[in-house]
């Protein structure tokens, strides 16, 4: 029974707060055309959309999309944000090298990237952060910056 609330809860939060990103191979091959600046998001698939058989990550995806929904609104219309699945994305760069299960990759240009994998539910200082470095440069702590080679 409490699978069922859990993931009839996740579909509630998945199918409200995503207005501002996009999703999918294609819509990150626009987003690395170089036009603009980017920010692709990496993580499992029961994560952004609701999947009963989450069991044990269930609140990880719950922690994750709280502040990635929230970040994502405050970025509001200047937003620029792919979600993809971990393997979706290592099909579209060569690099950064990604080994974790989920990360965040900011890309400045088409050359420059930040990356954050140290946790699939990163906070809003972490999301913050890797915005400024779009602005400013300067890998903040706990982030790699990286070459950024698309296949």
């Amino acid at each position: 029974m409490r699978a069922v609330s859990l993931a009839v809860g996740l579909a509630l939060v998945a199918s409200t707060a995503f207005a501002a990103e996009n999703y999918g191979v294609k819509a990150a091959r626009v987003a690395l055309s170089g036009r603009s600046q980017a920010v692709l998001v990496a993580a499992p698939r029961g994560f952004f959309r609701a999947d009963v058989k989450l069991a044990g990550d269930a609140s990880r995806a719950g922690d994750w999309q709280f502040f990635f929904n929230d970040w994502v609104k405050r970025r509001g219309a200047r937003s620029n944000v792919v979600v993809v699945t971990p393997d979706e994305l290592k099909s579209l760069v060569r690099r950064p090298a990604l080994t974790k299960e989920c990360a965040t990759i900011w890309v400045r240009d088409r050359t420059h990237a930040l990356v954050y994998d140290a946790s699939c539910a990163p906070n809003a200082a972490v999301y913050d952060a890797g915005d400024r470095w779009l602005v400013s440069g300067g890998a903040p702590e706990g982030f790699r910056e990286s070459e950024l080679k698309i296949r």
